[in-house]
């Protein structure tokens, strides 16, 4: 499935094709990355005529409408006016996407600045001064 808004294009993302953008982009912005295999299958890429411009994927609770927005992440060099844009359009897609599979609510866990960019779409703060931890399930507290 493919919209169209304006000049942008938002469709699925396709990891064969799009994953090596996204190891590129993520550690020009100080992440590390995620590996693709935690990577969700719901995923969004905005593009500009033909050239990407940013990412967003969404993690969808199996027992509650609840989903996370998860992972944001923008081609290098754009500017702010420009992130926030492509940011807009993947959380609006996501969000009617989540609504038609019965989704209430979305979370989503993000740097300061993107927080004020979503509270200007109408989001709340949860919580402040938490620190997002990644674990293996195999491991037994360290032992």
């Amino acid at each position: 499935m493919e919209i169209k808004e304006t000049n942008y294009t938002i469709r699925l993302v396709d990891p064969d094709r799009d994953y090596a953008l996204f190891k590129e982009w993520w550690p020009a912005h100080g992440h590390a990355g995620v590996d693709r295999a935690i990577l969700p299958q719901l995923g969004v890429m905005v593009q500009l005529g033909e050239e990407p411009m940013g990412a967003l994927w969404l993690y969808m609770d199996n027992s509650v409408g609840v989903c996370f927005a998860e992972h944001p992440v923008t081609r290098p060099g754009l500017s702010l006016g420009q992130a926030r844009e492509v940011f807009r359009l993947a959380i609006d897609y996501l969000k009617l996407a989540a609504k038609e599979m019965d989704y209430g609510f979305m979370v989503v866990r993000t740097p300061p600045a993107i927080a004020r960019i979503l509270e200007g779409m109408g989001f709340i703060r949860d919580q402040e001064n938490m620190v997002s931890m990644l674990g293996m399930t195999g491991d037994s507290h360290g032992r």
